[in-house]
This record gives structure tokens, C-alpha cells and sequence, in this order.
């Protein structure tokens, strides 16, 4: 399954998993935080790790972010087929940027969001 994260301002980035988690800690209220595994091929790739600072920085584009998703398989000629995208979900509230890393092996930029 691949998913497609369409900010507000329009941006559309393809994600391998987004993920919320709640971490808690003793006596602390629980995070909130959001994970987004991207994929290189975001936007023709154009997209690194300053870009994304830059475009998940701003609290506009990341206080609705919408989901969609597609699956694919392998047809009888051995070529992926891809169904259409189908609204998956929509996400609301994490408009703080915590960080994007790169990661050496996948080679997908991850973000990670949390609630404000």
C-alpha cells in the first residue's frame, strides 16, 4: 500500500506508513507525535531535508493534512498494477515540527510532527 499525505497549501508527498504515537513518561502528560516515513520519490525527489524544514515548519500547511491511499499487486504480466487513490483519513492538530532525519539505508526522510 502506498499512501499520498496532501498538505494544506497543496503539497503532495509520497509516505510508506504515517503513524501516530502517544508517548508518556510518569508524572508528565502524554505526546502526541506524528511519523511520516516519505519517500525519495516525493515530488520527483526534489525534496530534502532543508525543503521539508522549510514546508512542515510553517503551521499552515501541516493543521489538516490529508491521507489517501492506493494499493498495488502484481498483475498476470508481472508489471504493478495500482488501484486509485481513496481518502484514507485526515489529520488535524500537529503543527509542531520535531525533526527530519534521513535515513542512511532506506534512503526515506522522516518527519516527525507534534500536536500544538
Amino acid at each position: 500500500m502506498l499512501l499520498k499525505l496532501v498538505l494544506k497549501n497543496g503539497s503532495e508527498l509520497i509516505a510508506a506508513e504515517v503513524r501516530e504515537n502517544i508517548e508518556s513518561s510518569f508524572n508528565h502528560a502524554p505526546v502526541h507525535s506524528l511519523n511520516m516515513h516519505l519517500k525519495p520519490i516525493s515530488n520527483g525527489g526534489k525534496l530534502g531535508v532543508d525543503e521539508l524544514m522549510t514546508l512542515f515548519g510553517d503551521p499552515a500547511n501541516t493543521q489538516e493534512m490529508t491521507v489517501y491511499k492506493r494499493d498495488h499487486a502484481l498483475g498476470e504480466d508481472g508489471l504493478e498494477k495500482f488501484s486509485e487513490w481513496e481518502l484514507h483519513e485526515v489529520i488535524t492538530g500537529f503543527t509542531i515540527l520535531k525533526g527530519v532525519f534521513k535515513d542512511f539505508y532506506s534512503k526515506q526522510l522522516d518527519v516527525i510532527l507534534t500536536k500544538g
